[in-house]
């Protein structure tokens, strides 16, 4: 058992389906909203995301110490990993732009607030560490090929949680395609 903490942090955003729909096109046409979210942080603090050094989109809870791994699509990731800058900004309470993470920012994306996601509330929920992997448009096979290239990911776990949208079967970047996953890990 892991006791999370919770805290509200207040984000301005602003939406992507313009930029989706048509790349370079502004939405600053448009009004943003600001939106309370809850940020999961573990007990030391930190928000569970992906670190600079991790495969985007890739997540390990520190010590390998995860039981529950989550494969999901954008709707794991939005609020949860790094945004491109153009989406908004954290608003309060920390009013650090990092979203509390404490890294400095050297790219052009920042946590939206970051860690407020399905993966961190599932933990949360759960008072158990996890690990994760999302893509954007392709969680019904691009999670599938890098948990294929990543097969110790899957050591230790007791449970696999998969979120993707139906349409993304068949309307997703790839669609459905086969992916061989590893017959053994081997020793656990």
């Amino acid at each position: 058992m892991v006791d999370f903490q919770s805290r509200m942090v207040r984000v301005r955003r602003y939406g992507d389906v313009l930029e989706t729909i048509e790349p370079g096109s502004s939405q600053y046409h448009f009004p943003y909203d600001e939106v309370d979210s809850h940020q999961v942080l573990d007990s030391t603090g930190r928000p569970l995301t992906s670190s600079e050094f991790e495969r985007p989109g890739t997540y390990r809870y520190p010590g390998g110490a995860a039981s529950v791994l989550v494969l999901g699509d954008c709707f794991c990731r939005i609020y949860q990993e790094r945004e491109p800058r153009s989406l908004g900004e954290v608003v309060g309470p920390s009013g650090n732009a990092n979203g509390g993470n404490g890294r400095a920012d050297k790219t052009s994306t920042r946590l939206l607030p970051g860690s407020a996601g399905f993966p961190s509330h599932l933990a949360f929920a759960l008072r158990a560490p996890e690990d994760f992997i999302v893509s954007d448009g392709g969680a019904s096979t691009d999670v599938r090929r890098t948990l294929a290239t990543d097969p110790e990911i899957l050591e230790r776990k007791k449970a696999v949680v998969w979120e993707f949208l139906e349409r993304d079967i068949q309307q997703g970047q790839a669609g459905w395609l086969d992916v061989a996953l590893p017959a053994s890990l081997g020793p656990t």
